[in-house]
């Protein structure tokens, strides 16, 4: 019995490092953080407060994975490293405030079209989302940072 206390208490421990999986489930969500600062998500959050909230200013970029249909409000807010974001075409709404505060956010890399890029609902105060340079999987460059709303013709590479 000690020994299966300690496994879990070392577990525990592990889990709570940044850079060292960072692994959280709920409402089947997966994250890891690694050493360089990538953010990875997996499965759909809820909640008030995202669980790599204590880690929000070692974030560099994000990347969410094929499956998300939410990004939830406020989700990213006060993430003030946070250079990119790599966002897949299930994506169907994006919440308030997701990204407020991100001001180094100069990438969007998206896994869409443009069309199915103008169908995601994107809630209010993420003027940092919408004004960086996004790159679509369809096309061959990025649509420029200005626009809010990309125009057809931009690729990931």
């Amino acid at each position: 019995m000690k020994k299966l206390l300690s496994a879990l208490l070392v577990l525990v421990m592990l889990l709570s490092l940044p850079g060292i999986g960072a692994l959280a489930a709920s409402d089947e969500l997966t994250w890891s953080l690694d050493k360089k600062g990538t953010l990875t998500i997996s499965g759909n959050y809820s909640g008030d407060t995202p669980p790599w909230v204590k880690y929000r200013d070692d974030i560099k970029a994000v990347v969410i994975e094929e499956g998300v249909t939410h990004i939830g409000a406020q989700c990213f807010q006060f993430c003030t490293n946070l250079k990119s974001v790599t966002i897949p075409s299930s994506v169907e709404s994006i919440g308030a405030a997701a990204f407020c505060r991100c001001e180094k956010l100069s990438a969007v890399y998206y896994g869409g079209t443009a069309s199915d890029w103008d169908e995601i609902e994107i809630a209010r105060h993420n003027k940092r989302l919408t004004s960086a340079e996004l790159v679509f999987s369809d096309a061959e460059t990025p649509a420029p940072a200005s626009s809010g709303k990309p125009s057809a013709g931009s690729k990931l590479k």
